[in-house]
């Protein structure tokens, strides 16, 4: 035996997970939906990015100081219409990739936000999902008082 082959057992090989890029383009060639869609691992991806950067725009918003100048507020303020432009493009993709797919009660929608979860909700706010219009669970265009750092995006 030569010195150190009993701990050649511990010579792990382990294979490296594919990288993001990797996943993206196998998912993309191999994408083939029964419905004739394409492009749902795009659209899928790009709510990830659009998430990420919403991580990134309220990691930015917490390093303003107390009393961030014109020109910070400013560059706070253009990366917010960019992000919510984004999203209102994203939700505009959801409507064609969802249009004639048949969701379950509450499908996709965000379970963490009371104004989504109807049970919890007090009713009086709120309609039932069978009430609302087959736009209207997607619409998200018409809330202006959200912020882009917070808004919720609808994924399957």
């Amino acid at each position: 035996l030569h010195r150190g082959e009993l701990l050649d057992i511990y010579q792990l090989t382990i294979d490296k997970a594919p990288t993001m890029a990797e996943i993206r383009l196998r998912l993309t060639e191999n994408e083939v939906s029964t419905n004739g869609r394409t492009g749902a691992v795009s659209w899928l991806i790009e709510g990830i990015n659009i998430e990420n950067a919403q991580d990134g725009l309220r990691s930015s918003i917490r390093q303003l100081p107390e009393d961030p100048t014109a020109s910070q507020r400013i560059l706070m303020e253009e990366k917010r219409q960019k992000l919510l432009s984004r999203i209102n493009k994203f939700h505009e993709t959801a409507l064609v990739m969802t249009n004639g797919m048949e969701l379950e009660e509450g499908a996709g929608l965000h379970q963490d936000d009371p104004e989504l979860c109807l049970e919890e909700a007090d009713g009086s706010n709120f309609l039932g999902i069978e009430e609302l219009g087959e736009d209207s669970i997607l619409d998200v265009g018409d809330d202006a008082d959200s912020p882009a750092e917070v808004a919720e995006l609808w994924m399957p």
